[in-house]
């Protein structure tokens, strides 16, 4: 019975970890991006995506900075408004004397090279909604302050993928 629930342990442990790093197609392109993520034995992580060529196997690699996550990971094409980009956002993880965790929404080209870096003051939910008819995503930010902990402050967020901005909700 013992390894039997070792074995289930290890199982849904393998498979929950091989799921965050599924490769996506970027339509249009010769492109695919990959997240990774490399833990060494001294527990350092290293994470990022990597754009691969399929055509030609050259791979261009980004790093995130050492105390961040990937948080999201979205292909997004709009053909009748020219769109066709990768959409990053990367979670700080808060850090002794920080009162809110931090965010940053990357915009990348299709080949993987930086359109936009938009840091974003709160934490930003894994949900999203890209609006196909007018280009924009819908973010929903929270607020965790450790003073006021556990509340939490919702603000939504509108990002336009066409002008590379954000927009100010009224």
């Amino acid at each position: 019975m013992k390894k039997l629930l070792v074995f289930i342990l290890f199982y849904f442990s393998y498979t929950m970890t091989a799921q965050e790093d599924i490769p996506i197609e970027i339509s249009g392109s010769d492109f695919v991006v990959v997240p990774f993520s490399n833990i060494s034995k001294i527990r350092s992580v290293e994470s990022g995506i990597r754009f691969i060529n399929t055509a030609t196997g050259q791979i261009k690699t980004e790093m995130f900075s050492e105390n961040s996550s990937l948080q999201l990971l979205k292909h997004v094409r709009i053909d009748p408004l020219n769109i066709n980009c990768v959409v990053v956002l990367i979670q700080e993880r808060m850090e002794k004397g920080t009162s809110t965790p931090k965010s940053m929404l990357i915009v990348y080209s299709k080949d993987g090279n930086v359109i936009k870096q938009t840091p974003i003051e709160n934490a930003i939910s894994e949900n999203c909604i890209v609006k196909h008819e007018t280009g924009k995503i819908l973010l929903v930010s929270y607020t965790l302050n450790k003073k006021d902990y556990p509340n939490q402050f919702q603000e939504e967020l509108l990002y336009d993928l066409k002008n590379n901005s954000l927009v100010k909700l009224k």
